[in-house]
């Protein structure tokens, strides 16, 4: 399930988000393409911190980008190097 969500995490992600800048531009007032702006905006970030909260649940690392093996987080640590493919995170 989750090799398939981080596959179009980041392109829906920003194709939703545009999708809500384009219905939110002008005055802000009540009408119905403002509330689906603001709805959708919800559902993203929601989406981001829901994923965030089940990993840390899970004790899971992130995926690397390149490979999809599971990265540790180190504390203090800003960039990790993927022990599986080297890929700088």
């Amino acid at each position: 399930m989750w090799s398939h969500y981080r596959k179009w995490k980041s392109s829906l992600g920003l194709l939703l988000c545009a999708v809500a800048l384009a219905l939110m531009r002008g005055e802000p007032d009540a009408s119905l393409r403002w509330i689906l702006g603001i709805g959708i905006s919800a559902v993203v970030i929601l989406a981001y911190v829901i994923e965030e909260v089940i990993r840390i649940m899970h004790n899971q690392g992130r995926p690397c980008s390149k490979c999809g093996q599971a990265i540790r987080f180190k504390p203090f640590r800003m960039r990790l190097r993927c022990a599986h493919c080297g890929e700088m995170q």
